[in-house]
């Protein structure tokens, strides 16, 4: 199965684009994690802010695949349903999965009857993901798929909850490594990320009241 995994190309001060070089890495780790003889292809679309509609044009055409993820960020949400929409205009039978923080706690947003997602992935997604694929690539159903919501014709059907893993579950030896690693900078970086929340709303807040904005949508939708 060929699959496409895309990060939203919507950035604010705190991560500009000229910084922004490396892979990203959670999409990375869920690329890693799928099953022998799929083939997995990853773009940061924050490195094509103002050729966004092409470059995702292009990647679509250029590896025709039957699964497309998403991963969004509560800002990044407008900008997640426009790429979706494009995606279904141009791979109408394509399955359109969005994951991340927002997803996870705004299921809703995201299962509205417009039918552009077809699953969420819930929570931690390495695990679920896999399984999504394995069920997607059988023809399997994918009512036992823990931590995912999907479409079931008209219904909107919220499997149950994945517990969060543990560093010994079924991931792969590589993933094992990037999951250990990116727990402990989480760890480390709790304390910092909420004093950051605080201070961005203040900016937002301040910038708004001024008629400008701080944070920078994607270009080119």
């Amino acid at each position: 199965m060929n699959i496409l995994l895309l990060s939203m190309p919507d950035s604010f001060e705190h991560m500009p684009t000229v910084a922004v070089r490396m892979p990203n890495g959670a999409l990375a780790t869920l690329a890693a994690n799928v099953d022998r003889g799929h083939r997995v292809s990853v773009a940061d679309l924050i490195l094509a802010q103002r050729t966004v509609r092409e470059t995702v044009r292009d990647l679509l055409h250029r590896y025709q695949p039957a699964l497309v993820g998403l991963s969004v960020m509560t800002f990044q949400r407008e900008t997640a349903r426009a790429i979706a929409r494009l995606v279904r205009r141009e791979m109408p039978d394509a399955h359109i999965v969005a994951g991340g923080y927002d997803p996870s706690l705004a299921v809703d947003e995201y299962t509205a009857n417009d039918g552009l997602f077809d699953s969420i992935v819930r929570g931690e997604g390495e695990l679920t993901f896999r399984a999504l694929v394995r069920a997607l690539a059988r023809g399997d159903p994918l009512g036992s798929i823990a931590g995912l919501t999907w479409r079931d014709g008209g219904t909107v059907v919220h499997n149950p909850d994945r517990p969060p893993a543990q560093l010994d579950d079924d991931f792969f030896p590589g993933v094992r490594c990037v999951r250990h690693l990116v727990v402990c900078l989480v760890e480390q970086e709790v304390r910092c990320l909420q004093s950051l929340v605080v201070t961005c709303h203040a900016v937002c807040r301040d910038e708004l009241s001024r008629g400008t904005r701080q944070c920078r949508p994607g270009l080119g939708l």
